[in-house]
């Protein structure tokens, strides 16, 4: 939940070695711009943006286990639409935060990434014949 705020809502950079996180919410007058650049993409940046939603993929996969077929569509459509939703709150919102499409397709790529592990943990559990599975 931690990633996921400072995500959306703080501005962060690493510089000297040190990590630093901020939160500003006032620049309302300030025009929003939207970055559709997507290779010009910060590692810290890019890394947040691939963890940060796993977990919704974790969450698919556990609603979905009965129905897997439903997750190959289901995951990447919900991937870009939680990605779409966090940068429409970033342009909407008063923080010190840039729309980026990169961001979009990094977060649709988390969600899959989380969908895969989940998936390979209920292929596990089923080899074993755990009762979470049944």
């Amino acid at each position: 939940m931690i990633i996921l705020f400072v995500g959306v809502f703080g501005a962060y950079s690493f510089e000297n070695g040190v990590y630093k996180v901020w939160f500003d919410f006032s620049h309302f007058d300030k025009q929003r711009t939207i970055d559709f650049d997507i290779f010009d993409v910060g590692k810290i940046d890019a890394i947040i943006n691939l963890i940060m939603l796993i977990p919704i993929g974790l969450v698919c996969v556990y609603f979905s286990r009965k129905n897997m077929k439903r997750l190959v569509w289901l995951l990447p459509v919900l991937g870009v639409f939680s990605g779409v939703f966090i940068e429409g709150c970033q342009y909407v919102f008063p923080i010190v935060r840039s729309v980026q499409l990169s961001d979009v397709i990094l977060n649709a790529i988390s969600v899959c990434i989380g969908g895969v592990v989940g998936i390979v943990y209920v292929l596990i559990g089923k080899r074993f014949n755990s009762r979470f599975f049944e």
